[in-house]
């Protein structure tokens, strides 16, 4: 018994050294593989570590849902106290980009609301400021416009007072979370063409008529030519990331209204949403969308399907399809600086008033605010008025004594990508005039952004008048004045680079 242990343990000794010298004897062409692979694993970690910029150039991006937790005012359409949410289709966001070129930090937010009042984004740059040490002018709070969302600029509203209790740390939320995602990108631009997708709104008939309603169905309308040609130029700015997911932005214009012409009480963040969520599941990319000069231009849905039958998720899906096949065709640019710039603009008010009957006007506004747009609309044709909203506008121009307001714009650049930071609904056409303008290798036109100063018409548009020309408050003239500041303060970025 003894000698079977004794021999069984020699055995497993020999084995051990067999193994041991097999081992040892590995062909040397085989430790020079393991080791080649070895070191190509060990740069690739380096090179994902250190991706592409050594200046340390970065990008990080969040979002944050931005639900009322019950019925709030809505905005967009009229009076806000008569528009209340009942129910939501999709959730409303605000997102964040954060871009830094080891200096300076910018944030690009996109939210979903029809606009943001000056008060409004004194919160936010006074917050980001204390939490994250980043200066206002670095900041850009552009609306998507949608007309599905909380009124967030009300005053009078408890609904809202309530809601901003939610959306204000939310935006906040968001700005810390995009500076904690930041890592080291490069980037790349792109652009497409959107011919199908949106128009100008305002046209004329076969007799020459002006048509100025901004809900009209021009399927079932006599359309000869449209005032002017829609800027359908998209422009991609994307962030190449080296660990984490890839940050796309969008700069496109087009009123976010599809879904509101469905029903007016719904909460929806529109085609926006759907674009959203088509983008980032095919492309596995962070998607923002940055609304551009959309004053004058609405979704080709409403030429498409009556107002109650509007597929604003079709919609989405389309604009969606252009923005990924753009993407095979990505330029890479340098990365460069972040510099930013504010400027006071002087706008001189119309006050002129002489035209008008002033107790006609107050009239019809009277029944406007008491939400009897039928009567007030009568009354509208009978006294010469285009709409309740052009007789509200004469009352308010009547008993405005202030003749100007100082604008608060800005710009900012990040590297040879500017962005044009506007507090108003401006036309395409003063949009378009500023991309052709600019200095830069591209420029996001963002209108709807830190401020809320309502229509501001191109010159072009002044001569037939409508809608957004009663009810802006400032001079013909003044879209244009203001292209040729933006134009200024984006070449003063530039010489600086």
């Amino acid at each position: 018994m003894m000698k079977r242990i004794i021999l069984f343990a020699l055995a497993v000794v020999m084995l051990t050294v067999s193994l041991a010298s097999c081992a040892s004897s590995l062909p040397e062409e085989r430790k020079a593989e393991n080791a080649e692979k070895k070191a190509e694993s060990v740069k690739q970690e380096t090179v994902l570590k250190e991706k592409r910029d050594p200046t340390g150039f970065s990008a990080g991006f969040a979002r944050v849902e931005i639900n009322p937790r019950s019925s709030v005012g809505m905005a967009g359409y009229g009076n806000t106290e008569f528009r209340r949410s009942t129910r939501s289709e999709g959730d409303l966001t605000v997102s964040c980009t954060a871009v830094s070129d080891g200096e300076n930090t910018a944030l690009l937010f996109s939210v979903d609301v029809i606009g943001l009042s000056e008060k409004n984004c004194e919160n936010i740059y006074k917050q980001v400021e204390k939490e994250l040490g980043i200066k206002s002018e670095y900041v850009v709070i552009n609306a998507t416009h949608c007309h599905s969302a909380p009124d967030v600029a009300s005053t009078s509203d408890d609904s809202i007072a309530n809601y901003l209790r939610i959306f204000y740390p939310a935006v906040l939320q968001a700005a810390k979370d995009a500076v904690a995602d930041l890592d080291r990108c490069e980037m790349k631009i792109g652009r497409a063409s959107t011919t199908q997708l949106n128009y100008v709104r305002r046209c004329f008939k076969a007799d020459g008529s002006f048509i100025a309603d901004c809900v009209i169905n021009l399927s079932k309308a006599p359309v000869v030519r449209h005032e002017t040609d829609a800027d359908t130029q998209m422009q991609l700015l994307m962030f190449d990331r080296a660990n984490g997911k890839d940050i796309l932005l969008m700069n496109w214009q087009c009123h976010v209204t599809a879904a509101s012409g469905r029903e007016k009480t719904v909460l929806s963040p529109d085609f926006v949403g759907a674009l959203r969520k088509k983008v980032e599941k095919e492309a596995n990319v962070h998607f923002a969308y940055h609304q551009g000069a959309a004053g004058n231009i609405e979704p080709n849905s409403y030429i498409e399907s009556e107002p109650d039958n509007r597929d604003y998720n079709n919609h989405g899906a389309k604009i969606a399809e252009v923005a990924l096949e753009a993407l095979d065709h990505m330029e890479t640019v340098p990365s460069g600086k972040v510099r930013a710039v504010k400027k006071t603009v002087t706008c001189a008010h119309d006050l002129d008033v002489s035209a008008y009957d002033l107790s006609q006007a107050q009239q019809i506004t009277d029944l406007k605010n008491a939400n009897k747009f039928d009567q007030a609309k009568t009354l509208c044709i009978e006294y010469g008025y285009n709409s309740p909203y052009h007789a509200s506008a004469v009352v308010a121009r009547s008993k405005r004594t202030e003749t100007k307001t100082e604008m608060e714009i800005s710009a900012l650049s990040i590297g040879d990508i500017g962005f044009a930071v506007a507090p108003y609904e401006m036309f395409d056409t003063n949009g378009m005039q500023i991309k052709e303008k600019s200095p830069c290798k591209m420029t996001f036109v963002c209108a709807y952004s830190c401020g809320r100063y309502g229509y501001i018409p191109s010159s072009i548009a002044w001569e037939v008048g409508g809608y957004e020309v009663d009810t802006c408050k400032f001079v013909k003239g003044t879209g244009e004045m203001l292209v040729d500041e933006f134009t200024g303060l984006l070449t003063q970025l530039q010489e600086k680079t």
